[in-house]
């Protein structure tokens, strides 16, 4: 592919990317502690196991009925295999009503040690929503990283938004089993909706890594929380020493409502705690 050809790509590519999740800019809102400053100096995001996050309904399967055929025809040969001959009709019609809650509990393991192997990276839409730099970001004492989709399209051209419902989704497990872990951990409770959540799975079959590399170029800003120390202001500008394109904002609350605005780091800024 030439160059021309590859930059008209890219751009249908981007642009069908932000199409889906609404935006070119993501922000990702974290603690100031060494294993950050790490991801930062080696250039890497940090992928969490699904059975770490926050939410108690995450990976939560809810099943739609196993098809009767379907059971009827996984009846028929548990029963021949069993015995050795034809079952009879009573045997059948007795294991079809057993068999519907055997095979939900077998969908529901399968599911589960796939779930095991997934992980998880977080972004939101939102570079100022309270309730997430107080839950993600150390109390408002840590940052929040943005990042610039058009950089990293290998690794941002999978990302997904959440859909928020009332009620968890049914899947049919013998349908989407190849779906079924982007199915569910796409979707969450409505009451999880002001975070604006976008999401990059990894359910690699072989195990996903916790630390995939990204384009040191899609990091933009770091911006400081309200209550963010100097020492750590510091510890995050040496870390990022070398990285001349990053800039630094600062967030800061309103005088006289319940919010926070950004404005670019001043001088003034530091020697204040």
């Amino acid at each position: 592919m030439d160059i021309q050809n590859k930059n008209t790509f890219n751009k249908f590519l981007l642009d069908d990317v932000a199409r889906r999740i609404g935006c070119y800019t993501l922000y990702r809102y974290r603690p100031i502690n060494p294993n950050e400053i790490d991801a930062l100096v080696k250039g890497y995001l940090w992928f969490s196991s699904a059975n770490d996050l926050n939410d108690p309904f995450e990976g939560c399967i809810k099943l739609k009925e196993v098809e009767q055929d379907t059971t009827m025809e996984i009846s028929l040969n548990f029963s021949i295999s069993r015995n050795g001959e034809t079952p009879k009709v009573e045997e059948k019609i007795f294991e079809i009503s057993n068999l519907i809650g055997q095979s939900n509990d077998y969908y529901k393991r399968v599911f589960q040690s796939m779930l095991a192997q997934t992980k998880i990276c977080c972004f939101s839409k939102s570079k100022s929503n309270k309730l997430m730099w107080s839950h993600y970001a150390d109390k408002h004492k840590g940052m929040v990283l943005e990042y610039d989709i058009s950089f990293d399209l290998n690794l941002f051209g999978s990302v997904i938004p959440v859909i928020y419902h009332k009620k968890s989704p049914e899947i049919n497990f013998m349908e989407q089993r190849d779906k079924s872990i982007l199915t569910v951990l796409k979707n969450k409770s409505d009451e999880w909706s002001y975070e604006q959540e976008v999401r990059l799975i990894n359910d690699n079959p072989a195990g996903a890594p916790n630390k995939i590399l990204i384009n040191p170029q899609s990091l933009r800003s770091v911006i400081f929380g309200c209550k963010t120390s100097n020492e750590d202001k510091e510890k995050i500008k040496m870390a990022l020493r070398n990285f001349y394109h990053v800039k630094y904002q600062q967030s800061r609350l309103s005088g006289d409502e319940y919010e926070l605005f950004i404005e670019p780091a001043s001088h003034n800024d530091e020697g204040k705690d």
